[in-house]
């Protein structure tokens, strides 16, 4: 193996890798913002003395890293690289993933989408992002008449696709689909923002969040996955320091746009911010979406000074329940015989019902709060499109023999029909959150 690119070979060969990450971080954040001290005194610390320990305990992600990089690059030469946004198009999605390593590997120029899941990557799924990355793989130091190859490095197998070893991508929606059960979290996003266009327009719900809070003492103010900004908007007049934190750059410059607040891209597995920083921590309908949250929860402990406040919204189990029984009601009609609803998304992990008791493991105090917002959507689409978005957790326990789209099809016909009726599909949001010391 020869890696002629000093940033990735000390990456490779450092014992302290942690000081390599986060010497390029300021730079693949955004080469033109400036450095708030908040961010000066991280790096220091992540620079400091008890660097190693920091990467034993809070980035083993970066030696498993190392390893698969290194075992890919066995008999190989590197010969130069740079670090970007790769921007890929899946059906109608237009996303920037991160990070994309770019290098010339045996004379042939890649790209290599990094991909640091918990579990292998499904064939179909690294299939699909290799043909959109190599459509998309393009960039600023491309040269003309010079093609780049699409690659996919798995580090939970050690793998690497390429198209050379990967099946034929499916057509665009298939391929969408596919990669919405990886990152489903976009396409359940969308149609949630479709359901959330329909809410009351004098109903304030980063309003009623912030109302919860206990404002004595509170100056810096830390929103972690601040999504659109909604609660930085509230907050950016209020003469506190306000930082918003979201994983890529596209998603921090939206969020703090035309607002007087920062934004750093980092996430919960290694925050960008020095510790005891944060008066107030705001992860507001985000922690379910953590592999490791009891992990999660200890960084923003990490963050958070001795006394602070910590406040988490999510939602109650029975949250839009009009919705799922419109779904349990087409597949009964479609399917008389016996058969039971065992499908539980992703939001159960962590919701108003068993939320306090996780968070009663790591704080003194937790105190829940909780409201409901009745909503009357006006047309079926948007209810189809919602119960659409939860195929990933649903179709594997419909009954033998009946297919999703069969099922979609009943719902569409279902949620027209009442819409008919009543002149439109009423659901209540029922949410909450937890205010934690």
């Amino acid at each position: 193996m020869h890696v002629d690119w000093p940033p990735f070979a000390a990456f490779l060969a450092a014992g302290d890798r942690a000081r390599v990450v986060w010497e390029a971080w300021q730079d693949y954040a955004d080469p033109y913002a400036r450095v708030e001290a908040h961010e000066h005194e991280r790096l220091q610390e992540m620079l400091g003395p008890r660097s190693r320990a920091e990467t034993r305990r809070r980035r083993p992600d970066l030696a498993a890293r190392a390893a698969a990089a290194a075992a890919w690059l066995t008999g190989r030469s590197a010969t130069d690289g740079v670090v970007e946004d790769q921007q890929v198009h899946i059906g109608q999605l237009r996303l920037n993933l991160r990070p994309a390593v770019v290098s010339t590997i045996d004379n042939t120029r890649y790209t290599v989408l990094v991909h640091g899941g918990q579990v292998p990557m499904p064939g179909p799924v690294a299939a699909a992002l290799v043909a959109a990355v190599e459509r998309g793989a393009g960039g600023p130091d491309r040269q003309a008449g010079q093609r780049r190859s699409g690659a996919v490095l798995d580090l939970p197998s050690g793998h690497l696709f390429t198209a050379a070893n990967t099946p034929p991508a499916e057509p665009p929606l298939a391929e969408a689909r596919t990669f919405a059960t990886l990152w489903h979290r976009f396409d359940l996003l969308a149609s949630r923002l479709a359901i959330a266009s329909h809410i009351p327009a004098d109903t304030d719900i980063p309003g009623w969040d912030l109302a919860q809070v206990e404002w004595a003492g509170v100056r810096r103010i830390l929103d972690v996955g601040c999504g659109t900004g909604r609660h930085l908007r509230q907050l950016a007049g209020s003469g506190r320091a306000v930082i918003g934190v979201e994983p890529s750059l596209g998603a921090v410059r939206h969020a703090v746009r035309d607002v007087r607040a920062s934004g750093v891209v980092g996430n919960l597995d290694n925050l960008p911010i020095a510790s005891g920083w944060a008066d107030l921590v705001l992860a507001m309908h985000m922690l379910y979406n953590l592999p490791d949250m009891d992990a999660g929860l200890a960084e923003i402990r990490r963050v958070l000074r001795p006394g602070g406040q910590f406040v988490v919204a999510t939602s109650a189990r029975d949250t839009l329940s009009e919705l799922h029984q419109l779904f349990d009601e087409s597949v009964r009609a479609l399917h008389p015989g016996p058969w039971r609803n065992r499908a539980a998304p992703h939001l159960h992990r962590f919701d108003l019902s068993n939320g306090g008791a996780r968070l009663a493991r790591v704080v003194r105090s937790v105190a829940r709060r909780s409201h409901e917002i009745p909503v009357a959507i006006a047309g079926a689409e948007p209810v189809a499109a919602y119960v659409d978005s939860t195929r990933p957790w649903r179709e594997p326990h419909l009954p033998p023999g009946l297919s999703w789209e069969a099922t979609m099809a009943e719902v569409r016909r279902r949620a027209n029909e009442t819409v008919a009726r009543d002149g439109c599909f009423r659901v209540t949001l029922r949410e909450g959150l937890f205010v934690c010391r």
